[in-house]
C-alpha cells in the first residue's frame, strides 16, 4: 500500500471520529504521531478534500465535514490488495472460497459483541473470515479496529458485497415492526399466556420491535412484561430473571446478545423448564454468530445460508427458537 493511501485511511479514521466542524489535529502532530512525511500527509489531505471528507480553512486548520460514509470507509479499508494474510476483495462467486477444512467464519453485517467473536476465533483456531455485506459493516470505529486486529493476528479477511444466501442485513423500520408482529403471532398460536420481551430499551430499533409486538397483542389477553438488557448487567443474571419471571414465553429483541443469552438460559434451566418456556428470536445480523466462550463449531457444518439455522437448532434450544424471515426457515 502506498504511503499516502495509509495516511489517507488514518486521516479518514480520525475524521470519522469527529463531529462535523470539529478540527483535526495539526499536520505536524499527525506527522510525528504516525511517522508520515509532510508530503505524504499533504497528498492524503488533497485526496480527502476532493472526496468531501475534510475541509481546509486557510490558516485556521482542517475540519471534519461529517460526510464520511460507512461505505467510503469500507472502501478505504479493503480496496488495496495486501499480503495473503491481509484484506482482499472477493470478486468471484463466494462459494468458490468455501473450504470447510480451512475453518471459515461468516460474519454478516452489523456490529456485535467483538469480544465474543474474538473468543470464537481463538477457541476454534479460525484463520479466515468472510465479512458480508460491506455496505452494512462500519457502524463505528470499533469495527475498523476489530478488522485491523484480525489482520494483526494473521487472520485472512475477505470482504465482499456479494449477497450471501440466507443471511439478512439488520432489520430496520417497518420491517422490524412487521417481523416482530409475525413472530409474536406465532407465539400466541402456540398458546402462551404471559409474554416477556428482553431488549435494549430506549433505542429506535427496540421501539419498532416493541410496536410490532404490541400490534399482535391488541386483541389478546396475554400480559406483557419488559426486561432491560444493559451492559452493566451480566447476561447470566438476565437469563435468571427471564426464567424466574413466571412467563411462559419470551422474545429476545436484541440480536447481538441472543446467542449467549439463550446459552445462559439453557445452563440455568432444568429440562422441565426448557419444555415449558417458548423462546422467540429473530437472529439477524451478527447475532447469529456471537457464540459464548467454550463453544466449538462442528466440522463440515459451515454451509452458507444453512449454518445459522443448523448451529442454532443443534446447540441452543432445539425447536423452541423461531427464525424469521421465513426464507431462513425454508432452508433448514
Amino acid at each position: 500500500m502506498l504511503k499516502h493511501q495509509t495516511a489517507q485511511k488514518k486521516l479518514l479514521e480520525i475524521a470519522a471520529a469527529l463531529q462535523p466542524g470539529e478540527a483535526l489535529p495539526p499536520i505536524r502532530t499527525i506527522m510525528e504521531k504516525y511517522q508520515f512525511s509532510q508530503s505524504t500527509v499533504t497528498r492524503a489531505i488533497e485526496i480527502l478534500e476532493a472526496q468531501g471528507a475534510i475541509e481546509r480553512r486557510s490558516r485556521s486548520g482542517i475540519f471534519a465535514t461529517g460526510k464520511v460514509h460507512r461505505k467510503d470507509m469500507a472502501a478505504l479499508l479493503i480496496a488495496y490488495p495486501l499480503t495473503p494474510t491481509g484484506v482482499q476483495i472477493l470478486t468471484g462467486v463466494q462459494t468458490q472460497l468455501l473450504d470447510g477444512s480451512r475453518g471459515l467464519l461468516l460474519l454478516p453485517g452489523g456490529t456485535g459483541d467483538f469480544d465474543s467473536v474474538g473468543r470464537l476465533l481463538a477457541d476454534n483456531n479460525i484463520n479466515e473470515i468472510i465479512i458480508s455485506p460491506v455496505s452494512q459493516l462500519l457502524d463505528d470505529m470499533e469495527y475498523i479496529k476489530f478488522v485491523q486486529n484480525l489482520i494483526a493476528r494473521r487472520c485472512r479477511v475477505v470482504v465482499t458485497d456479494i449477497p450471501i444466501p440466507g443471511v439478512q442485513a439488520p432489520l430496520v423500520g417497518e420491517e422490524n415492526v412487521k417481523s416482530f408482529r409475525i413472530l409474536t403471532e406465532k407465539m400466541l398460536a402456540d398458546g402462551i399466556k404471559k409474554l416477556l420481551v428482553a431488549g435494549k430499551m430506549g433505542s429506535r430499533v427496540y421501539a419498532a420491535r416493541l410496536s410490532g409486538i404490541r400490534q399482535a397483542l391488541e386483541k389478546s389477553p396475554v400480559r406483557l412484561q419488559q426486561l432491560e438488557l444493559d451492559s452493566k448487567t451480566p447476561l447470566a443474571e438476565s437469563a435468571g430473571q427471564i426464567l424466574s419471571s413466571g412467563c411462559d414465553g419470551v422474545i429476545l429483541a436484541d440480536a447481538s446478545t441472543s446467542g449467549e443469552l439463550l446459552y445462559e438460559m439453557r445452563i440455568q434451566a432444568t429440562s422441565s423448564a426448557l419444555s415449558t418456556i417458548k423462546v422467540g428470536a429473530i437472529m439477524e445480523g451478527s447475532g447469529n454468530f456471537v457464540w459464548p466462550r467454550g463453544w466449538r463449531l462442528e466440522k463440515n457444518s459451515f454451509e452458507l445460508g444453512k449454518c445459522a439455522v443448523k448451529l442454532l437448532n443443534a446447540h441452543i434450544l432445539q425447536n423452541t427458537v423461531m427464525l424469521l424471515p421465513l426464507d431462513l426457515q425454508k432452508i433448514n
